[in-house]
């Protein structure tokens, strides 16, 4: 059920909210073991997603955004961690700026504790899909984001 508080909030972030909620509660074989959203004012908004494969694997999705005056939003900060069922990390994008080497600069992700490499942001379809891809190798699904 959606929560009628993001219809509260202004409209680029109701339908950012709105497509990464139907994201997350459309994923097969899973369940969402969080989703919370925090407006911190009307211009600022954090989003916690924390979704649990049947096999227990976890993607864990972190994201704090701003609304700027042209109306775009701005991903202050985001993390979209993806483990095993043992805690081992399959992937992670973020932000943090600790890799100033990585051409895509702040944005990298990790594809193991010691590999980073150059990436933009994904959406969160987007690292939905790249998570149920990394578990079900064979999809039938892949390629057709939520």
């Amino acid at each position: 059920m959606r929560d009628p508080f993001i219809n509260r909030l202004r409209e680029p972030f109701v339908e950012y909210l709105r497509d990464a909620e139907d994201a997350a509660r459309g994923c097969p074989g899973a369940c969402v073991e969080r989703y919370q959203v925090d407006a911190r004012s009307d211009i600022r908004v954090n989003l916690h997603i924390r979704l649990r494969s049947v096999q227990g694997h976890l993607l864990e999705i972190k994201e704090a955004m701003r609304l700027e005056a042209d109306g775009e939003l701005t991903f202050l900060a985001y993390s979209h961690h993806f483990q095993d069922p043992d805690d081992a990390m399959i992937f992670r994008y973020d932000n943090a700026p600790h890799y100033p080497s990585v051409e895509s600069f702040p944005h990298h992700k990790h594809t193991s504790p010691d590999a980073v490499e150059e990436s933009a942001k994904p959406t969160i379809p987007q690292a939905i899909q790249e998570a149920l891809d990394a578990i079900n190798p064979t999809n039938p699904a892949r390629g057709n984001p939520h």
